[in-house]
């Protein structure tokens, strides 16, 4: 690698980053002739590329700005805008990996259509140049999940086929976490149940995806069972594992309670109680109020709470 390095250095001393860069190695910082970019950064970059500037990054380094990025609180849109600036300015330098992390800063940002379209202009932008990669059709699967839009399992397994690309782990987990989040709980369980078949073995994060979907539909029977197959099978639970099974078993025992009419009532008494809702009751202590709630109408309002879209939140205020 090292002797590469150097004969590309010696025969192509003003290009060794790519077709568009436009300084020498002596301008450079980095002992291959490569620009050190994270001082500057995506805002920098974008800057100096609207004031009139050359492209001059390596797609590498494109990469693991995107990277980087996509890892921070809304930084899926710097990731975008620095990914759009490549197909503006450098688009023959476009590789696989910048589609990849552009679909994947769609999935931070929950941009669906915007991913759809720039996983379909593989084909339509680039001429069959690009290969989309497993890593491709992953991202696409999160972006529809993030999106809250339902996969058509049997089309992706299609197209990857004819891409000549199999499915690994994590297309799996993606998809069963996307059909299950979907309301699609059945497919979601064959999709586990295939992968042996399909010569993957489920992961602690194949059950646990499952089970959480199980979950939120209320099946904790299901769950229940879907735990008994993870040990059966030989799966070691992680801590999130623990975790999901104390809410299974609350949630079995919240279903339960509510079976019968005469602690329905009671629970409805407890929650009239805390004015049956978690924000009053922090409204009402950061008012000055005293603390009003039993134990039990705490976890009742907590478990209510946590199967609430973003209740999450306010479960930990209460608590």
């Amino acid at each position: 690698h090292a002797h590469c390095s150097a004969l590309l250095r010696t025969t192509h001393p003003l290009t060794f980053i790519g077709p568009a860069a436009v300084h020498s190695r002596a301008a450079s910082s980095g002992p291959r002739g490569v620009t050190r970019i994270a001082d500057r950064g995506i805002p920098g970059e974008l800057t100096y590329l609207k004031g009139g500037g050359a492209w001059r990054l390596a797609p590498r380094e494109v990469t693991s700005l995107m990277s980087e990025s996509n890892k921070e609180e809304g930084g899926w849109a710097d990731s975008l805008k620095l990914f759009s600036a490549m197909r503006e300015h450098a688009k023959e330098e476009v590789q696989i990996f910048q589609v990849n992390a552009a679909i994947t800063a769609c999935a931070r940002g929950r941009q669906f259509k915007r991913a759809e379209k720039i996983f379909d202009g593989i084909d339509e932008e680039y001429g069959g140049k690009l290969q989309p990669q497993v890593a491709t059709f992953n991202s696409l699967i999160t972006a529809m999940e993030t999106a809250h839009q339902s996969p058509d399992t049997d089309q992706l397994f299609r197209m990857m086929a004819d891409a000549g690309l199999v499915p690994d782990v994590y297309t799996f987990n993606a998809l069963i976490s996307a059909t299950g989040h979907a309301g699609k709980l059945g497919e979601a369980e064959e999709i586990l149940a295939s992968m042996e078949l399909n010569g993957e073995s489920p992961n602690v994060k194949s059950y646990n995806t499952l089970i959480s979907a199980q979950q939120k539909a209320g099946v904790y029977e299901k769950a229940k069972d879907t735990f008994r197959a993870m040990k059966k099978n030989g799966v070691e639970p992680d801590r999130y594992s623990q975790f999901l099974l104390t809410r299974n078993v609350a949630g079995m025992q919240d279903a339960a309670d509510g079976s019968t009419q005469k602690k329905k009532k009671k629970s409805k008494s407890k929650r009239s109680k805390a004015s049956g809702d978690i924000a009053d009751e922090i409204r009402h202590l950061e008012g000055g109020g005293e603390w009003r709630l039993d134990p039990e109408s705490v976890a009742t309002l907590m478990q209510g709470s946590n199967r609430a879209k973003n209740g999450f939140q306010l479960s930990l205020k209460l608590i």
